[in-house]
This record gives C-alpha cells, sequence and structure tokens, in this order.
C-alpha cells in the first residue's frame, strides 16, 4: 500500500480552526465536512462553520476520523 502524505491542521487568524488535504481526496473531504468543515471559495482550505462551538472537540473529531481511514493529520499552532 502506498504511504498517505498527511493532512494538515491548524488554527487561521481571519478563519479560526482550518484544515487542508494534501491531495485531492474524497474520503478526507466527506470526513470534513462530517466534522462541520466547509471548503473555503477559491481555496484548498476548509475551515469550521461555526467556528465558536465546540472548535476543540469538532478537529479531533475530524483528526479521529481521517487516522481511522489510514490517513494522518498534522496539527500546526
Amino acid at each position: 500500500m502506498a504511504e498517505t502524505r498527511p493532512h494538515t491542521a491548524g488554527h487561521h487568524d481571519r478563519y479560526g480552526v482550518v484544515a487542508a488535504t494534501s491531495h485531492d481526496n474524497h474520503v478526507a473531504e466527506h470526513i470534513l465536512r462530517l466534522a462541520g468543515f466547509e471548503r473555503l471559495p477559491r481555496s484548498a482550505l476548509y475551515a469550521l462553520t461555526d467556528p465558536h462551538r465546540d472548535p476543540v472537540r469538532r478537529g479531533a473529531l475530524s483528526r479521529h476520523g481521517l487516522l481511522t481511514c489510514g490517513h494522518p493529520m498534522h496539527l500546526r499552532r
């Protein structure tokens, strides 16, 4: 099995908690959407739809979902 490049999540000054997939991956996009992320227009970034509603739990949920499917995620501060 080919090694999967990690996805990245962190904090953006304007959008709050954001995530970026390392490559075009429908599974990663689906998991991010389930956790409440939405792709930003004209960007490769996904941001939480309501960044003030439990961002830590929702970010952890997306990370756990990606890890469960074999997609590692790096966290940046």
